[in-house]
């Protein structure tokens, strides 16, 4: 639809309509808009909507900023203005509703005998709520008002709103009234401020201050407000145990900046928490991923595509001395109860100590795999099924299969003889039993090459406890016995060789040791000296 029949429309409506920019800036008001407003068209042009007009929740008779109007469309809102003759503040329900790039509020204003329901809406809050003249005096204050700074209804109406100003507020406040008026400058209109106020009897606290204008023949301007002391006691317990944490912890909005820091994060890298404060969270992360940070929030605001977020990540971090290190990021998302803000919480845990330890675990077990390696006698790690997990050269130079073709494969496939069908039984007697045949001790068995070839092997087998008995593991040392037996056997065949020579000689022999004493003789000589 043309901007220009969308103005026809409006002008033939008989409810008040505005038309509404991007902005939030009014750009077009029928006559029964200037009629509601009771202001000339000229005064209300490209001024700001809630400088025209107070938005109310009707639960709560808080006041709601134009962005949180657009959240609720075809809601039926309350809206205030000041009546005419600016002596009534009279209400009528908004109902708001998007076309194109303009948002279109039609307010249809309540009946005279209704009116009177906006003082009690006001009075009604929970939150104290001022109405006040352009020269800063007080026309209007709810009873919430009176119990929160102690001061009765005649008191307020007719003082300074200054009364309640706290800190340098006090003396500065009819200044920036001035300010403002002269150069529609909203340091606090439209917005919310915290700020400290002052009660009756000089003490001083912090509030939530919203101020909104509105527009008749004269200005009148309303402010609401939302003591922080229970909610700043919450948040100065949150921060304490926040600042107990060992690990650093950060708070960024939607465009990096940090609002909150712990002290283990100062203490890790070296800022203070003012120097935090403010700055971009960027300033933390290392070369590579600083250029692109902020690539990687806009990239998951946009699609939602969460490379980081919800998950635990390395990557390096930076101190303010520019020395970098190895951190794990967890970074989430912390939904806000009101406004359209997006904040996260970044927690970070310093891997420095962690890969150093890591590292030394490696060295180890690089070394001690390596003196496993030059061992000259094969080795053998196994679990309880016996399934092998771990062999060294020797093992397979010794039975003939590679490394891979061992790991997972039974180790009953180098049992020799008998044994091989009864190896699985051996293993289990002794997980049920514990009855140790073979464990802790040496034993002789035949053992088989990949060949099929046979030979006697000494076997050594012994548990080693894994994660306090959780799992159980065996670790098997094996020793060649084919050069001994070999050994022995030419011991055995000289041995029987010589015997043969001296029992077959024909001449009386004797075998003495070094002192001359007789060890041996043959049957010759016995029969000689008989």
């Amino acid at each position: 639809m043309k901007l220009q029949e969308l103005v026809s429309i409006l002008e033939t409506s008989f409810d008040a309509g505005i038309l509404v920019n991007e902005s939030g800036n009014i750009h077009f008001l029928n006559s029964a808009a200037l009629d509601f407003f009771g202001a000339p068209n000229e005064s209300l042009q490209n001024i700001g909507i809630n400088e025209a007009l107070v938005f109310l929740n009707k639960e709560t008779n808080t006041p709601f900023l134009w962005k949180e109007v657009k959240q609720s469309l075809n809601e039926s809102i309350t809206v205030l203005v000041k009546s005419k003759d600016d002596k009534d503040v009279i209400s009528g329900e908004a109902r708001q509703t998007e076309i194109g790039e303009y948002t279109l509020l039609f307010i249809r204003p309540s009946s005279s005998s209704n009116n009177n329901l906006t003082a009690s809406m006001v009075e009604a809050s929970l939150d104290p709520v001022f109405t006040i003249s352009s020269d800063g005096i007080i026309q209007m204050v709810n009873s919430a008002a009176c119990r929160l700074f102690q001061y009765t209804q005649e008191e307020f109406v007719g003082s300074n709103i200054s009364i309640i100003a706290g800190g340098i507020h006090e003396e500065h406040h009819d200044g920036y009234m001035e300010n403002y008026l002269l150069t529609k400058e909203a340091k606090v209109m439209g917005k919310r401020r915290r700020l400290p106020a002052k009660r009756k009897d000089g003490c001083e606290f912090m509030i939530e201050l919203s101020v909104v204008e509105i527009r008749g023949q004269q200005h009148l301007f309303c402010g609401f407000v939302r003591d922080l002391t229970d909610i700043l006691a919450s948040q100065a317990l949150v921060t304490s145990i926040l600042d107990a944490a060992l690990d650093p912890l950060f708070q960024v909005n939607e465009h990096g900046i940090i609002q909150m820091v712990n002290k283990a994060a100062t203490a890790q890298f070296g800022w203070t928490r003012d120097e935090f404060i403010g700055s971009n969270i960027s300033m933390i992360v290392g070369p590579e991923h600083a250029s692109k940070h902020d690539q990687y929030m806009e990239r998951y605001l946009k699609t939602g595509e969460a490379r980081v977020m919800g998950t635990k990540r390395e990557l390096p971090a930076r101190r303010k001395d520019g020395s970098e290190f190895i951190i794990q990021l967890s970074l989430v998302e912390v939904k806000v109860e009101s406004g359209d803000e997006r904040l996260f919480c970044g927690f970070v845990h310093d891997l420095t100590e962690q890969k150093a330890l890591m590292a030394s675990i490696e060295r180890e077990r690089n070394l001690i795999a390596g003196v496993i390696d030059a061992s000259l006698d094969p080795l053998f790690q196994v679990n309880e099924t016996g399934i092998i997990q771990m062999v060294n050269k020797a093992a397979s130079t010794q039975f003939g299969w590679t490394r891979d073709e061992f790991l997972g494969s039974n180790i009953n496939m180098i049992v020799g003889g008998e044994h091989a069908a009864r190896h699985g039984q051996y293993m289990e007697r002794y997980l049920k039993t514990g009855e140790a045949r073979v464990m802790g001790t040496k034993r002789e068995l035949p053992a088989r090459r990949k060949d099929g070839s046979e030979f006697i092997i000494q076997l050594s087998l012994v548990e080693v406890p894994v994660d306090g008995g959780q799992e159980r593991i065996f670790c098997g040392f094996i020793f060649d016995l084919t050069e001994q037996k070999d050994h022995l056997q030419d011991i055995q065949r000289r041995e029987t060789f010589t015997n043969k020579i001296i029992e077959g000689s024909y001449d009386a022999l004797f075998v003495t040791d070094k002192n001359g004493n007789i060890t041996r003789v043959n049957a010759t000589a016995v029969k000689k000296f008989e």
